[in-house]
């Protein structure tokens, strides 16, 4: 450990730590891996992701003096077959039982490891958001429907009640206008009847 250290590569982890600290770095690949016909150490996959990040990160700035001549239309660009990262380049290596990092890729593991787990941070807090304000929607309709319901409720009950009042009055008034009607027939039949016996009288005495 000690040659290991002042060979440059002071970081070291365990498979299984290393694995643990960088797979958000590689979760798609490992995906990958577990679901092809050949497998691989989980280790293998991450370090493997890990290396091409850092030479990506390392090419990033020298992208404008690297840059392919433009091809002319019509041809198609030839795209080069991908070459493994050379670990030792990027500065990782793998024993038996831990990975080796020297100081700048460590440096770059941990900005590209924070970036991620900011970026799933974001990713995370967008979902307790959306599910905050769903839950919040749905307390608002659920309490709307009640006060709608509650409104229609009353408009119905004054409509029912109006109707029942106007039914009511109806009835009275027929009630009503029946007696005045049945009082002014026996009035009148009163009148006809002592008119005729007054008639019946004098026709009788002549």
């Amino acid at each position: 450990a000690v040659r290991v250290s002042r060979a440059g590569y002071p970081q070291r982890y365990t498979h299984a730590t290393f694995t643990n600290r960088y797979r958000i770095l590689g979760l798609k690949e490992l995906k990958k891996a577990a679901r092809a016909s050949r497998k691989q150490r989980p280790v293998d996959v991450i370090v493997q992701v890990i290396a091409e990040k850092i030479d990506a990160w390392d090419n990033k700035g020298s992208k404008g003096a690297n840059a392919a001549p433009a091809t002319s239309k019509g041809k198609r660009k030839v795209v080069p077959a991908k070459e493994p990262v050379d670990l030792v380049a990027v500065g990782i290596q793998v024993g038996k039982t831990k990975v080796f990092l020297r100081r700048r890729a460590y440096e770059i593991l941990e900005k590209l490891r924070s970036r991620e787990m900011a970026d799933a941070a974001i990713k995370i807090q967008c979902v307790a958001r959306r599910y905050v304000a769903m839950k919040e929607y749905e307390t608002a309709k659920w309490l709307i429907l009640k006060l709608q319901s509650y409104a229609r409720g009353k408009v119905a009950m004054k409509s029912t009640q109006e109707f029942r009042e106007k039914k009511n009055a109806t009835v009275i008034q027929a009630a009503y206008r029946k007696y005045a009607a049945r009082k002014r027939y026996l009035a009148k039949i009163v009148v006809a009847r002592w008119l005729q016996r007054v008639h019946r009288g004098r026709a009788g005495r002549k």
